[in-house]
């Protein structure tokens, strides 16, 4: 074929194309539509919207800019308000606001731990098919990962407290960046991936937490400061987790 009509029949041919695309039975401009989905699918992360509408209506869950200015005033207030605030104070004594504290997250961590653990004896710790697939077990995914992320939230307050204690040697540039990331880490999770194989991780680092506010609870007692000897294995514990 002469290489003059090939060109001209591809070039009819395109141009039947483009005209079928241009409308449909019902006059929609069946081109627009595909190019408005090619729009609306370019666009889903910057409309900060999920994987599902289900996780859009958690709490601090619809956009990323709320817990970006909580990381961001934690920050701040743990890193450079905080000490020149208590530079010249002497620290203060929160004794029962500690002990109220460690005892609500060790309720909290006892909690979201059970949830873990039922999940996994019920489903198993791996799977052949992606239980996310389904309605019901998404639900209960989201619902146990929100908690989880709504915990970490409020384990920053680990920080102000020390730095109200004036207990500054134990804001170590660890510490902030395991508090930061994990608050800032879960929520992204929870918004664009969250998945059952991330409950097992969950259960594991609620269970060190039990351990752990515990232990900061019985603390407070000066009186019982000789009988919380295992406090190495909470650090082991903790690294571990980490």
């Amino acid at each position: 074929m002469p290489l003059r009509q090939l060109s001209i029949r591809v070039l009819n041919r395109t141009v039947d194309e483009r005209t079928a695309l241009r409308t449909s039975p019902g006059d929609v401009p069946l081109l627009k539509i595909v190019n408005m989905e090619r729009i609306d699918d370019r666009h889903v992360f910057w409309n900060f919207k999920g994987a599902g509408e289900y996780s859009d209506q958690k709490f601090l869950m619809s956009t990323p800019f709320v817990i970006t200015a909580i990381v961001v005033l934690y920050l701040w207030f743990v890193l450079k308000f905080g000490p020149e605030l208590m530079k010249k104070r002497p620290p203060f004594k929160l004794e029962k606001v500690l002990l109220v504290y460690n005892a609500v997250q060790v309720m909290i961590s006892c909690y979201i731990f059970q949830l873990g653990f039922r999940f996994l004896i019920n489903n198993g710790m791996w799977n052949t098919r992606c239980l996310s697939e389904t309605e019901e077990f998404r639900k209960q995914v989201v619902d146990g990962s929100h908690y989880y992320f709504l915990a970490k939230v409020v384990e920053l307050l680990d920080t102000v407290f020390f730095v109200l204690r004036k207990k500054q040697k134990q804001v170590t540039f660890l510490h902030v960046y395991h508090h930061a990331m994990m608050a800032s880490l879960v929520w992204a999770i929870v918004k664009y991936n969250r998945t059952d194989i991330t409950v097992f991780l969950g259960v594991i680092n609620s269970l060190v937490h039990v351990v752990m506010y515990g232990y900061y609870g019985l603390s407070v007692f000066p009186s019982l400061t000789k009988y919380l000897w295992w406090k190495k294995y909470i650090t082991m514990m903790q690294l571990v987790s980490f």
